[in-house]
């Protein structure tokens, strides 16, 4: 049966992509730190001495071929690049493991085409993706995931000739070590998100025009409007209005406090309401925080994300030209 053998296939596949990724330099480091993720390798590991000497073969050739893509990875990030290499190789073991496809899904919905498997990976490990708030770690997952299911799916006419019974033990095995390494990956991911950027967290968004250089004649106004702002308290939410006839200096004002208050902000965001729904301004501060994030459907998971984003940092937010202040 077709699923049979590419059971077998995944199997191997994952042991041998695995146990090379654990002899690059400094990944390999941070994968072996994974406690029982790492016991659970050794078992499958151990299991592949059993096989018969045509199936450790076949799963030779394929370990051959992950050494040499990442040892290609692995020599291109040299030196500065090591954290961005352990970093995606990290977060590419937990994508597969706990977002990969099944051998069904290899089979019935990808078609056992390389290209569509690490698509439907990669959409259903979406949230490992956000994580990586550095673009060119972000570009390097994309990359070894795909590179993954090209070498694992380039092999698999050799699974023809391993029965899926000699492959048993490495099939349980597997399992198992598919079960416990993602628990330990997402600690290890989380460890090397911190070490990326120098431990700096994600900078918070500012996207405000920029303010005049030669503001006058507002001060007055503008220090009651500061006096306002002032009053508020850490985790409650301040609003302050600025009202009047067009072309009277609205936007200059709000943005000359906002000039005021950076230190207070780091978060600074300005938004067009226009004649905008909510929807589509939740839209807006969502993607200025995750520019790649999926959108959720509804108007009251949209509000809870931009609230969650939101609330990472002390924020200020502009609503200009609002002509509906009720549906605020």
């Amino acid at each position: 049966m077709n699923e049979d053998r590419i059971k077998a296939l995944k199997a191997a596949g994952l042991t041998a992509f695995l146990g090379v990724a654990k002899t690059i330099p400094v990944a390999g480091n941070f994968i072996a730190a994974g406690g029982d993720a790492v016991a659970a390798y050794m078992d499958a590991m151990e299991a592949m001495k059993e096989l018969p000497e045509a199936a450790q073969e076949a799963i030779k050739a394929l370990k051959d071929d992950y050494r040499q893509m990442l040892q290609r990875e692995s020599d291109h990030y040299r030196g500065d690049g090591e954290t961005i290499l352990a970093l995606s190789l990290t977060a590419t073991i937990t994508l597969i493991t706990r977002y990969g496809l099944s051998a069904e899904d290899l089979v019935n919905e990808a078609g056992l085409d390389a290209g569509s498997a690490a698509r439907l990976a990669m959409v259903r490990g979406r949230p490992v993706l956000e994580e990586l708030y550095d673009t060119e770690a972000r570009a390097l997952t994309r990359r070894l995931v795909k590179e993954y299911y090209a070498i694992l799916l380039s092999h698999q006419d050799a699974f023809d000739y391993v029965a899926i019974e000699a492959m048993k033990t490495l099939l349980d095995r597997s399992a198992e070590l598919e079960r416990r390494i993602p628990q330990d990956l997402d600690g290890m991911l989380r460890e090397i998100l911190r070490r990326l950027d120098g431990g700096r967290e994600p900078r918070p968004p500012v996207n405000l025009p920029a303010a005049s250089e030669t503001f006058v004649g507002r001060e007055e106004e503008l220090e009651r409007l500061l006096a306002q702002m002032s009053q508020a308290r850490g985790g409650v939410a301040l609003i302050a209005g600025v009202r009047g006839m067009g072309g009277v200096g609205k936007t200059e004002l709000a943005l000359q406090a906002a000039r005021r208050l950076t230190d207070r902000y780091p978060a600074r965001l300005f938004l067009d309401a226009g004649e905008r729904d909510a929807a589509d301004m939740l839209a807006e501060i969502i993607r200025l925080y995750q520019p790649e994030t999926k959108l959720p459907d509804t108007l009251a998971e949209r509000a809870s994300l931009a609230r969650s984003l939101m609330s990472r940092d002390p924020g200020l937010l502009i609503l200009d030209n609002v002509t509906r202040p009720g549906a605020l």
